[in-house]
């Protein structure tokens, strides 16, 4: 279990792939530790024991060898003094969590052979400053790079289809982000609270923006959706200063009614305008002054809560083009 412990003058180790197994604690208290080539394909160790082997050791390189093919989520888990990582093109898949919370982890070079990269691979990965994902990529996973304050470019390839929950949330240094013409989905949360964004443009790929995509994003001015998107959920938009400078009313982006903006009052009657094809997910949630509102031929999907807490609202005709009540 302690193999190396404490052997404070050894500076760098190579871990073959015949090793099966590693103690909890094999290099524990190596201090002149700096280095570790990691080639152990078949190691079965328990639980999140990369920083137990390592543990006080002033690890600065990780060298990921040839023999690798995926990168497993205990591999660098909370390794704060990491700053470089060498990953191989035999590898084809970062797992999950690989390496949240490296926090000294400023550039990581993701080779073409990875197809997969695991949901919060690089959780809070504060030093990192850009990343270029490779067009083998397809999907950007749930929080991959949430919390990476440090961040201040991505590069999305156009292999990319779907940007996960959480992707890039907290990412507060993000200046700016071209999304690619591939992406079909923006999932709920996926750039929440990156401030620094002053401008964004959804490419006529996209169908659906998930709830508080850009929620938060205070920095935000300038924002084109085409009409390719048919629902944009619950505050997707909300704090940004895009949505603050629409007029009080209903809000409408493209075809879409998205939002009742503003304090309404008791007795309200809307007509929903010709034309609009959907009403968003919680579009009149909680408007008690709504008595009234006539819904057009045109809308096709009625959102998920577009009408919760409507406690004025008597009756509804919906029109026989409805096809999706949420």
């Amino acid at each position: 279990g302690s193999a190396f412990k404490n052997c404070t003058g050894l500076t760098s180790v190579t871990i073959p792939n015949s090793v099966t197994s590693i103690g909890s604690t094999a290099f524990s208290g190596c201090t002149g530790l700096t280095s570790v080539t990691f080639n152990a394909t078949n190691c079965k160790s328990p639980g999140r024991t990369f920083e137990a082997w390592f543990k006080d050791c002033p690890l600065t390189s990780l060298v990921i060898g040839n023999d690798v093919k995926s990168i497993p989520n205990c591999l660098a888990y909370y390794q704060t003094r990491l700053k470089t990582v060498t990953i191989p093109n035999s590898v084809t898949e970062i797992g999950w969590s690989a390496f949240d919370g490296c926090t000294g982890l400023t550039s990581v070079t993701i080779p073409n052979s990875v197809t997969s990269i695991g949901t919060s691979a690089f959780y809070c990965c504060t030093g990192l400053t850009s990343v270029t994902i490779p067009n083998s990529v397809t999907t950007i996973r749930d929080e991959t790079f949430s919390g990476c304050t440090g961040l201040t470019s991505v590069t999305i390839p156009n292999s990319v289809t779907t940007i996960g929950y959480g992707a890039f949330s907290g990412c507060t240094g993000l200046t700016s982000i071209a999304i690619p013409n591939s992406v079909t989905s923006i999932d709920r949360w996926a750039f929440v609270g990156c401030r620094c964004l002053t401008s964004i443009t959804i490419p006529n790929s996209v169908t659906e923006i998930g709830e508080g995509a850009f929620n938060g994003c205070t920095g935000l001015t300038s924002v084109t959706i085409p009409n390719s998107v048919t629902t944009i959920g619950s505050s997707a938009f909300e704090g940004t200063p895009w949505y603050n400078n629409q007029p009080d009313g209903v809000v409408y982006i493209g075809k879409m009614a998205y939002k009742f903006k503003g304090e309404m009052a008791s007795g309200t009657a809307i007509n929903i305008k010709e034309g609009t094809v959907s009403i968003c997910p919680s579009a009149f949630y909680g408007c008690t002054g709504l008595t009234s509102v006539t819904i057009p031929n045109s809308v096709t999907t009625i959102g998920g809560d577009a009408f919760r807490g409507c406690t004025g609202l008597t009756s509804v005709t919906i029109p026989n083009s409805v096809t999706t009540i949420g």
